[in-house]
């Protein structure tokens, strides 16, 4: 009896793990045929219909993009817009179209809006954007998962290239786009944190409600400030690229969006500044043409967002024949030379790829100055030991244990890069040296 009931659990275990393991492919598998009936379906709607309905459709499809195109808020608030899910409905399912993918073997179905339930199983239309009926000055978003479990949806869109092309249609209308140009993310934020800071916003803005009389509290506000990050050398984030100016947008109005009390503002800085930052801070000798050139169509203090003049920074980029994007955006591998290689801030490149790394897993490094060194490899190179060692809790923090700690005397010590320097250095005492 007792050997029956071990291989009963013995073989209820196997199926487990095979149910495990199997999992992601038979999900994928009735994904992809619900994807495809719900093409087909769409297809087959989109047969029936007229001449007249296809004009009825497109007419308030271009009067939508209208609205678009005419409100300068529409991207982070989409509710000033009016009509959005009933324009492209013909199915009363969501569905606008669908996007084909063919050099990755991708068909799926296109919804309005990007809530959870659209993109766990499809393609969804970011609300706020133009809707892909194409025409001029249009620009739709569409969005998708990477990395499923349960789908494979966008996984491969890693292997498209500049030039790769893929359709979108809509109704009897089949749109034609190629790839420009390739954006890369970074995956240490996603939505879930933008939200998180809304949530924090409005937990402080109720302690601070709570905190005030409540005769003063209809005049609490609390406002939000947020920037786009902007790679900088010598940091762990060397390697990586800006975000796009239309994905910064997208994120502002996802967080504009979250805040749901009207006492909490929210302010950006401005993506188009931000932009050019990351240009100045990741390029080479090429930039300073472009700073000189955007100097002379009459940049002058754009660091101040009401002077900022994004013609003379565009125009000087054509004038040059620079791709700005291509700096900012641009992902390198760690081994890639950098254009500041040449130059040392003491801090090893194998630590800030390192630390890179710890911060994509979420993992912090200990201060060195109460636990123990880091090996960012600072001291060795500037020939010193770690000195500064301040109280904590209360308590004399101990004396950093520092592995790479070598006493390097003055004049052992790489000579002044000036002649008169190295003059200097040499008729002097150890005392003045040191000082």
């Amino acid at each position: 009896m007792k050997k029956n009931k071990s291989t009963i659990i013995l073989i209820l275990v196997f199926f487990v793990g095979l149910s495990v393991m199997l999992y992601p492919t038979i999900s994928d598998y009735v994904n992809q045929r619900n994807q495809s009936r719900a093409v087909a379906s769409y297809a087959q709607d989109v047969d029936n219909m007229t001449d007249a309905d296809y004009s009825a459709y497109f007419d308030a499809a271009d009067a939508f993009n209208a609205q678009v195109a005419a409100n300068e808020n529409a991207l982070y608030r989409p509710d000033q817009l009016t009509g959005y899910n009933e324009t492209l409905d013909i199915t009363g399912t969501g569905i606008m179209g669908y996007i084909t993918i063919s050099k990755i073997g991708v068909e799926l179905p296109i919804y309005h809006g990007t809530s959870d339930s659209v993109l766990q199983i499809a393609a969804g239309h970011l609300e706020g954007t133009s809707l892909p009926v194409g025409g001029a000055s249009t620009h739709a978003v569409i969005s998708a998962h990477r990395g499923l479990p349960s789908a494979k949806l966008f996984t491969n869109l890693d292997q498209l290239e500049v030039g790769d092309t893929f359709t979108i249609t809509v109704l009897d209308r089949v749109l034609t786009y190629e790839v420009d140009k390739i954006s890369i993310v970074l995956p240490t934020e996603t939505d879930d944190d933008i939200k998180g800071i809304a949530s924090l916003a409005q937990r402080a803005y109720d302690r601070a409600k709570a905190a005030v009389p409540p005769e003063q509290r209809g005049s609490v506000r609390m406002s939000v400030s947020c920037a786009v990050f902007v790679p900088k050398a010598q940091t762990p984030f060397q390697w990586d690229g800006q975000i796009s100016p239309e994905e910064t947008l997208r994120r502002v109005g996802l967080l504009k969006r979250s805040v749901k009390y009207k006492a909490v503002d929210v302010h950006y800085h401005d993506p188009a500044t931000s932009f050019v930052e990351a240009v100045m801070s990741r390029g080479g000798r090429e930039v300073a043409d472009w700073v000189e050139a955007a100097w002379r169509r009459g940049a002058r203090f754009d660091a101040w967002t009401e002077l900022f003049n994004e013609e003379a920074w565009t125009g000087a980029a054509e004038e040059l024949g620079l791709d700005p994007a291509a700096i900012a955006q641009a992902e390198f591998p760690t081994d890639y030379v950098l254009p500041w290689a040449h130059i040392t801030a003491a801090v090893s490149p194998k630590f800030l790829a390192r630390e890179r790394e710890r911060a994509a897993a979420g993992v912090t490094t200990p201060d060195c100055t109460f636990e123990n060194c880091s090996a960012c490899g600072a001291c060795p190179t500037l020939g010193v030991d770690i000195e500064l060692q301040q109280e904590r809790e209360g308590k004399e923090a101990a004396p950093a244990a520092n592995p790479y700690r070598k006493v390097v005397h003055p004049r052992e010590a790489e000579p002044p890069c000036h002649p008169d320097q190295a003059r200097q250095a040499e008729g002097s005492t150890e005392e003045e040296a040191i000082r």
